[in-house]
């Protein structure tokens, strides 16, 4: 597992320990399809306009922290975390710099290729006539613009999916491609730092590396970039073991010879339970903060729930800085939490995990065309409430079955074979792998 964009699974190196990652990002994923489907039928969730409001809950739930369960920046500032985390992990478990070489080479054709897919399925849909969303857009007074105005040729969406999308902070024809570039030169950035300082526990490199970090923080603050930063510092904060009040095993959601043989007389019990109780406070504290940071609203003014945060023109973070670290708070309380760990990595979680990146990539596809035709239909039969709510149950089936198909058409294949890449003595090299593991490698 390899990306925030990307499915997940286990490999024999241990790997399985990251599952709880899968679970909070399938929950982030979905996140933003909530997000978007709020954006098109309810539009004053994301900008403060007397007009467009439709129901109470439109008109107060913006301004709270409950807006946090669908609030989709949040859910892509954690994204860009989990990326910064999970592209660092190998390394700081013992990787090499060939490895670290070889995501690297991966990388772009693991995001461009999918988000290629995605678009001439949406591309497809416009050809056929299926956009309903300006019929639906009439009705909700929707702000966002028609991402199907214009159908282009196959070669010009290629081109701007392959090119713009990924070098230009393009998003043409599927809104949520506008994360790629920050993939892609994030990525880019952890591998730079990984391939040049490693993962070395030696006082030198960390020393070296913590500087890079300080740099990083620096360039990066109140930007996206600044998830991937904080990403690749919760991995070495985790693996070092730097919170006093948990062992390393505990930190990395599994247990060590070390724990067992101090839990074994009372003393050690009790100073196990203690630290163990710390934890659990620590992680309640981190998650409870940053959930609530990474729910600051969309709407301006925030509102009394936000007002009093340090956030805004003037103030050391601006929303997207406020989010970002919400979301490295969030990640911290996870680490922290065995308990959550286990909840988040159950089998359905996993199974959510694994198909976050394809429902990422083709809910928009369904929304434009399916659900938007579909609340147009249920606007004049039933009250504005049971319309979204309607509109929104009745596309969960063809985006689940979507992401499925898109998942085991696409996205799988395409994983297994970029695991053949490899980098032989010089350059580049195809080789076949020795057994099958389920690892979405970038």
């Amino acid at each position: 597992m390899e990306t925030a964009h990307g499915g997940g699974g286990r490999t024999a190196s241990g790997e399985r320990k990251l599952e709880h990652l899968e679970g909070m990002r399938g929950i982030a994923a979905c996140a933003v399809v909530l997000a978007h489907f709020f954006q098109v039928l309810l539009p004053a969730m994301f900008e403060r306009n007397p007009a467009i409001v439709h129901t109470a809950f439109d008109r107060y739930a913006p301004q709270t922290p409950l807006n946090g369960l669908w609030n989709g920046n949040f859910a892509v500032c954690l994204f860009f975390v989990l990326s910064g985390y999970v592209l660092s992990v190998k390394t700081f478990r013992g990787g090499g710099r060939k490895a670290v070489a070889e995501s690297a080479l991966r990388r772009y054709f693991r995001l461009a290729l999918p988000a290629l897919a995605s678009v001439l399925l949406i591309w497809c849909l416009m050809a056929a006539g299926l956009s309903f969303y300006p019929e639906t857009r009439q009705l909700t007074l929707a702000t966002m613009p028609d991402p199907w105005s214009v159908t282009p040729t196959p070669a010009e969406a290629a081109g701007q999916t392959l090119w713009h999308t990924f070098f230009r902070y393009g998003m043409a024809y599927n809104p949520v491609l506008w994360t790629m570039t920050y993939e892609w030169f994030g990525s880019l950035s952890v591998f730079a730092v990984l391939l040049a300082f490693g993962g070395s526990r030696g006082r030198g490199w960390s020393f070296a590396r913590w500087l890079v970090y300080a740099a990083g923080l620096r360039l990066t603050w109140n930007t996206y970039y600044l998830g991937f930063w904080l990403g690749m510092i919760a991995c070495e904060w985790s693996r070092s073991g730097a919170w006093p009040w948990r062992s390393n095993g505990e930190v990395s959601g599994s247990s060590s010879p070390d724990n067992e043989a101090e839990a074994g007389d009372g003393r050690g019990a009790g100073a196990l339970r203690k630290r163990r109780i710390f934890g659990g406070v620590a992680a309640g504290a981190c998650g409870a903060i940053g959930f609530y940071l990474g729910s600051y609203p969309y709407v301006v003014p925030p509102g009394p729930w936000y007002g009093w945060l340090p956030v805004g023109p003037g103030s050391p973070l601006d929303p997207i800085g406020c989010r970002i670290l919400g979301s490295f708070l969030l990640l911290l309380g996870l680490l922290l939490s065995p308990r959550a760990q286990r909840l988040l990595s159950g089998g359905a979680m996993r199974t959510l995990g694994r198909l976050s990146f394809s429902i990422y990539l083709v809910h928009f596809a369904v929304l434009c065309s399916w659900s938007s035709w579909l609340f147009a239909r249920l606007h004049s039969a039933f009250p504005y409430p049971s319309a979204v709510t309607l509109a929104i149950l009745l596309s969960i089936p063809p985006i689940a079955a979507l992401a499925v198909a898109f998942e085991r058409l696409i996205d799988r294949p395409l994983v297994q074979g970029l695991k053949r890449l490899r980098l032989g003595r010089g350059r580049a090299a195809l080789r076949r792998q020795p057994g099958r593991t389920r690892s979405h490698s970038g």
